[in-house]
């Protein structure tokens, strides 16, 4: 019997079943384990596909040790992480596609495909600080080399005599694709706390929300670096005056959203319908103070 070309096999085919459906067609011969796997543009093509299906998606609870839920059935369930990972010493800082990022004890990191259970282990980086300061993460896609990046970055340190927060001078970019890490540069003019230390992925942007040190108020820029270019800017946020700080980031309906808190202590659901427009700012949810 002719066999199926490898393009109408994914791109038809699996290309249309949840990931999970996928990693088991991998064990029906060598070519199907070698046509799925080893080709990096089908797997992020399929990630971002509007064919992957949404009743399939899990949300992590960062719990001890974290567990899933299904969004469709609420049913939770312990994560089977891998074998030397010890769930109660897990962190999860960073997910992407399903990927995901571990911080194990402090001392280790591991990324994860929970859907195939490879994972690559590396040492966490020697803080500048001397240990003494929290480290920001971010799990992404570059679309320009088909490969998920983790950026590893000291928190700012304060400077009492000029009382500005810098950053550290090197960040760290760990491969999945070539298990390697590069240390970059970090632009001598970037000033930026962040009040969050994982990062939310979107449009091949990591984001972070924090403060600014000229900022004497409570308001909050969001931080963005891009996976492909490696440059780092800033992303205008919502400016309503009873705007009291914001609370949190996350990924809503395939745009970036900001939990905010108001000066009467009730809390907004900012979403940014158009990417990277200041204008284009809408409020979606108000929740009340209590």
């Amino acid at each position: 019997m002719e066999r199926l070309p490898d393009n109408l096999l994914k791109y038809e085919i699996l290309m249309r079943l949840p990931m999970k459906m996928v990693a088991r067609f991998r064990v029906v011969s060598k070519r199907y384990y070698s046509s799925i796997t080893s080709d990096s543009y089908f797997v992020a093509e399929h990630c971002e596909s509007r064919w992957t299906a949404v009743a399939d998606h899990q949300l992590l609870i960062d719990s001890n040790p974290p567990r899933s839920m299904h969004c469709n059935t609420l049913r939770q369930r312990n994560l089977c992480f891998p074998e030397d990972a010890d769930a109660k010493d897990v962190q999860i800082k960073g997910s992407c596609h399903g990927m995901l990022c571990l911080l194990i004890s402090s001392r280790t990191l591991i990324l994860w495909n929970p859907a195939t259970m490879e994972y690559k282990r590396h040492a966490v980086p020697l803080a500048e600080c001397g240990g003494n300061c929290s480290q920001i993460f971010g799990l992404g896609y570059d679309p320009s080399s088909h490969d998920y990046k983790l950026l590893v970055i000291d928190a700012p340190l304060y400077d009492e005599k000029t009382q500005l927060y810098h950053m550290p001078d090197k960040y760290s970019v760990y491969s999945w694709r070539h298990n390697l890490v590069q240390i970059n540069s970090i632009p001598q003019e970037l000033h930026f706390f962040p009040c969050d230390c994982n990062a939310v992925y979107l449009n091949h942007h990591l984001h972070w929300y924090g403060k600014m040190p000229e900022d004497q108020s409570e308001g909050s820029p969001v931080l963005s670096y891009h996976m492909g270019s490696g440059t780092f800017s800033y992303l205008p946020v919502p400016t309503p005056n009873n705007l009291k700080r914001i609370q949190g980031s996350c990924v809503h309906r395939g745009r970036l959203c900001l939990l905010c808190l108001t000066k009467s202590f009730s809390f907004q659901l900012w979403m940014m319908e158009e990417y990277g427009v200041g204008s284009s700012w809408r409020r979606q949810y108000n929740w009340g103070a209590w």
